[in-house]
């Protein structure tokens, strides 16, 4: 199944825009939108990936972004390949997912630099 709602790359980053700038005047949030559009944005491999702020271009194919929540640590592993057949066959071409930090460190670490009681294995899998 196709998603009902499709959005352009640039009108997400243009109500993302006008969301951050809520205490700007409306006349200074709509320069600020407009000036976010046109920026044209670099990328290590601009020969196979571009955006110009009005679309994103990779491999020379104009692409739109689809993408589909996924939560690796709240399905069963087994399962992962199976719902990523299904999303993918739903027509998203992007997971976004989060990592709950407190699954992977689950005591208190000796200090800021202490990375000793970390476990990220399952996300090592899932990505």
């Amino acid at each position: 199944m196709k998603p009902i709602i499709k959005f352009s790359l640039p009108s997400l980053i243009l109500a993302l825009g006008i969301a951050t700038s809520q205490a700007q005047s409306s006349a200074e949030s709509a320069k600020k939108a407009s000036d976010t559009t046109r920026t044209q944005t670099s990328f290590p491999h601009p020969d196979r990936i571009r955006y110009s702020g009005d679309c994103i271009t990779i491999d020379g194919k104009d692409v739109f972004i689809y993408s589909a929540a996924f939560h690796y640590f709240r399905t069963p592993k087994e399962l992962w390949r199976e719902r990523l057949k299904k999303i993918k066959d739903a027509g998203f071409n992007t997971i976004e997912t989060y990592v709950p930090w407190n699954l992977h460190e689950q005591q208190l670490p000796e200090n800021i630099n202490d990375f000793s009681k970390v476990n990220t294995q399952e996300l090592e899998e899932f990505l």
